[in-house]
């Protein structure tokens, strides 16, 4: 026989739903940026809550990625000067060794139920790098900027690998030092470059 159900309060809200893959109370009405991807969990290794911090943290980076790689790619349009087969084809190299972490990054959120972000206007609005909407043709203007984004990138991959492993997820934490291997490099070459006080 079924049970009585609660009469309807004029003026109570919903109650919260339970969902069984996550740790807190899901609100029917309840819109995020990100969407609900717990039907799409399947790992069991991290909890809800383990994993909204590792979404958070890759979709971070997936962005910061695809942002770099356009800022890479407008300076090696846009530079000018005496240096510029040198720099043109030193920001192409780079942009390619960015471009290469994207899909490694994507594809493990959706590894663990996850999807990566994409849209344009999101990607402006996570990403720790931004495109320049005007022309720099200042190669040492260029230079101090992205020396500058791979600082505050660097510092942020080496604090989100320790998170992730904190909450359980090596794997993601190996990702990251490798993508952190690869930006150091250019961060290195970016700064050797700059110290020519030649470069304008």
């Amino acid at each position: 026989m079924a049970a009585n159900k609660e009469p309807a309060i004029k003026g109570k809200k919903s109650p919260v739903v339970q969902s069984p893959n996550r740790s807190r109370p899901v609100d029917p009405g309840e819109d995020s940026a990100r969407g609900d991807h717990a039907g799409l969990l399947d790992h069991d290794y991290l909890n809800q809550e383990q994993f909204e911090k590792i979404d958070i943290i890759l979709n971070r980076n997936v962005a910061t990625a695809i942002a770099l790689y356009l800022k890479f790619k407008k300076s090696h349009w846009d530079v000018r000067g005496r240096f510029f087969h040198q720099l043109h084809e030193m920001y192409d190299e780079m942009a390619t060794k960015v471009f290469a972490s994207i899909d490694p990054l994507a594809e493990r959120l959706v590894q663990l139920g996850g999807s990566p972000v994409a849209a344009p206007e999101v990607i402006g609005k996570l990403a720790s790098a931004k495109v320049p909407i005007e022309t720099i043709h200042d190669a040492r203007q260029q230079l101090q900027e992205l020396i500058q984004d791979h600082d505050k990138i660097c510092r942020a991959l080496r604090d989100d690998s320790e998170t992730v492993n904190d909450n359980g997820d090596p794997a993601t934490a190996d990702l990251l030092n490798k993508v952190l291997q690869d930006f150091d490099f250019n961060r290195w070459m970016l700064r050797a470059t700059l110290d020519d006080v030649k470069i304008d």
